[in-house]
């Protein structure tokens, strides 16, 4: 692993005046200081959708019926909004009032790690995982609905192999 720093970017990250990464959420108007300490967790809350919807998918392609795989998505998606909500943002420090100025884009914060190593990883990476699932799913004689969710999958991960390369030739030597 790098000992690189790691920047936490996205859609509602923004840095402050005092250079701390914020989570604006624009319905309370408040800002939510994204400590070192936090970084890790907010990763988690942050892919809590993908991660659910990911694991219900994996399940039904171990031959789990599909209203369990269901059941499966729903319960982590309820378990990891509840802990987002009520455990996670609580405990960060809140900036009520917030202005929003400079965002960080996901792009952004893979240039500025500088990581050329982990990026041509990912790059190499993503497409393989994509092709493995698809592959996987018509080794099982998946059903369409199962396929129409690996193929989902393998456009995400297509997505972000193609971010990564982006990120790789924007990254100066």
């Amino acid at each position: 692993m790098s000992n690189k720093e790691k920047i936490i970017a996205g859609k509602n990250i923004y840095k402050d005046e005092k250079g701390r990464t914020v989570l604006y959420r624009e319905s309370e108007k408040t800002g939510y200081v994204i400590q070192e300490k936090n970084q890790q967790a907010y990763n988690l809350y942050a892919n809590r959708y993908a991660i659910s919807v990911i694991a219900g998918i994996l399940a039904a392609n171990f031959n789990v019926p599909i209203p369990y795989c269901i059941a499966i998505t729903i319960g982590i998606m309820a378990f990891l909004e509840y802990r987002y909500r009520l455990n996670f943002l609580p405990s960060l420090v809140q900036i009520k009032n917030f202005k929003p100025t400079e965002n960080i884009s996901t792009l952004d914060a893979l240039v500025m790690e500088k990581d050329k190593k982990r990026n041509l990883t990912l790059v190499i990476l993503y497409p393989l995982f994509g092709a493995l699932i698809i592959i996987n799913g018509l080794q099982m004689k998946a059903s369409p609905l199962i396929m129409g969710g690996n193929i989902l999958i393998a456009i995400f991960a297509l997505y972000m192999a193609v971010i990564n390369f982006i990120a790789l030739r924007k990254i100066k030597s």
